[in-house]
């Protein structure tokens, strides 16, 4: 007979090494790496101007398996961008080199390496819009071991607090920025709209990019 109670594998765990939720919370606040908020600042704004200029680029992670997507995406691109968007050759080369450059923390990086154990986090997502791929409000240095509570995979009351957390302390940092994404998303809203709506195949591929779309270049809530 199935009990009602959610067993959650996270709960039990602290439960069993005896590990404070609140100690664990604030751990993962104390130990998030952000780029200061003036380096943000113009980070933020070169990054608009490049998207809003003719022969610069950008840069976004790959869409669905194997980047098998992505021409779909190239195809928005190219009717609502000047600048030439293209695919993070890693996924994540350029929010790393940004985070590095900015914090002057690095991974992997021979004699200047002083990072490890840490790895890259898009704290909103939107990863195939080129407004936030690279967006210094977006980006963080997260310790790996957190990983299992803030990836997609994760569920449970826990990973709702954490990332609830992130999201507030990247709004407290740069509230301004990111007013500043939600008015661009507003008027460029219309442009992804009327994408959409002259694809006539609406088979499922067809459907799940449009929802990816609506869902990549919404504004941020809060």
């Amino acid at each position: 007979m199935l009990k009602n109670k959610i067993k959650d594998g996270y709960l039990e765990f602290f439960e069993y090494f005896q590990i404070d939720e609140n100690s664990f919370l604030k751990f993962a606040q104390d130990s998030i790496i952000l780029i200061p908020k003036e380096k943000a600042a113009k980070e933020w704004r070169d990054l608009v101007q490049k998207i809003k200029t003719k022969g610069q680029q950008a840069y976004v992670r790959s869409y669905a398996r194997n980047g098998s997507g992505n021409a779909l995406y190239q195809n928005l691109y190219q009717n609502i961008f000047l600048c030439d968007v293209k695919v993070d050759p890693s996924n994540n080369h350029y929010p790393t080199k940004l985070l590095q450059d900015l914090t002057e923390y690095y991974k992997n990086s021979g004699k200047k390496t002083n990072l490890v154990n840490y790895q890259v986090s898009h704290i909103f997502g939107h990863t195939k819009n080129p407004y936030a791929f690279c967006a210094p409000w977006n980006i963080a240095f997260v310790p790996k071991i957190l990983d299992p509570f803030t990836g997609h995979e994760s569920k449970g009351e826990l990973t709702k607090k954490i990332t609830t957390l992130y999201k507030n302390l990247m709004l407290t940092n740069y509230q301004e920025l990111i007013e500043e994404y939600n008015v661009i998303m507003d008027s460029i809203k219309s442009d992804v709209e009327i994408f959409i709506g002259q694809t006539k195949v609406k088979d499922k591929k067809i459907l799940s990019f449009h929802q990816s779309l609506k869902n990549e270049f919404s504004k941020i809530t809060w």
